[in-house]
C-alpha cells in the first residue's frame, strides 16, 4: 500500500513545480550573457594597449586562478559536511523517530526552497488533505502510515544512518525517507530525483 501512496501523490505532482524558478533562470542567463560580452571587450582593448595592460591580464588571470581554488576548497569542504552528515550515528536516529508521531507538512525542491503544503497546493490547485500523511514509530521496529485518502497502514522499519526503510506488512512495498538534521525534518523523495520531496516534523 505505500506504494499506492506513492503512486497517488507522484502522479499529481509530475506536472508541479514552484512559482518563479523559471523566470528566475532566463534573468540570470541572461545576466551571465551580458556580462560574458563585457570582459570579452574589455580583453580586446587590453590587448590593443600593449605590453602594461597584458602584465594586468596576467594578474587578472592568477587572480581568477586563485578564486577558482577558494571555490573548489569551498565545494569540498561543503562535500565533507555533507558526508558527516550521511554518517549521523543510526541510534541517535532511532531515538528521534521515537519522539512522537511525524506529520506532513511541508514541500521541498532541489534548491533547498521549502514551502507548507497548504501553499504548495494552493499553487498547483489541488487538495491539502491528499498530501496529509501522518508516521508513527514504535520501538519494537514497527510503523503506522496514516494517509487521508487510503487510511491506516501498517509496516516495519529499519534505520541506517539518516536512512529509514519503511516496509509495508502487505504488500512488501517500501517508503524510504531521510533524516535531515539542519531542519529537523524527515523527506520523501516523491519522484526518486530530489525535484520534490515532502517534509515531515515531529507533531
Amino acid at each position: 500500500m505505500f506504494k499506492k501512496i506513492m503512486a497517488a501523490l507522484m502522479c499529481i505532482t509530475m506536472a508541479a513545480a514552484f512559482v518563479g524558478c523559471g523566470s528566475d533562470k532566463d534573468s540570470s542567463s541572461k545576466s551571465e550573457s551580458s556580462a560574458t560580452e563585457a570582459v570579452t571587450e574589455a580583453a580586446e582593448t587590453e590587448t590593443e594597449a600593449g605590453e602594461e595592460d597584458s602584465e594586468i591580464v596576467i594578474e587578472d588571470d592568477i587572480q581568477n586562478e586563485n578564486i577558482v581554488a577558494e571555490a573548489e576548497s569551498e565545494d569540498e569542504a561543503e562535500a565533507a559536511n555533507e558526508a558527516a552528515e550521511q554518517s549521523m550515528d543510526t541510534e541517535a536516529v532511532k531515538e528521534l523517530l521515537l519522539s512522537g508521531k511525524w506529520q506532513s507538512g511541508y514541500v521541498a525542491d532541489a534548491q533547498d526552497n521549502i514551502m507548507t503544503i497548504a501553499d504548495y497546493c494552493e499553487t498547483i490547485g489541488t487538495d491539502p488533505s491528499t498530501f496529509d500523511l501522518q508516521i508513527e514509530f514504535a520501538e519494537d521496529g514497527t510503523v503506522k502510515l496514516n494517509s487521508t485518502a487510503d487510511g491506516e497502514e501498517t509496516g516495519t522499519y529499519t534505520v541506517d544512518g539518516i536512512l529509514i526503510t519503511m516496509t509495508d506488512d502487505a504488500d512488501s512495498s517500501q517508503m524510504i525517507l531521510v533524516y535531515d538534521e539542519e531542519n529537523d525534518m524527515l523527506f520523501i523523495d516523491l519522484l526518486g530525483t530530489g525535484e520534490l520531496l515532502i517534509g515531515f516534523t515531529v507533531e
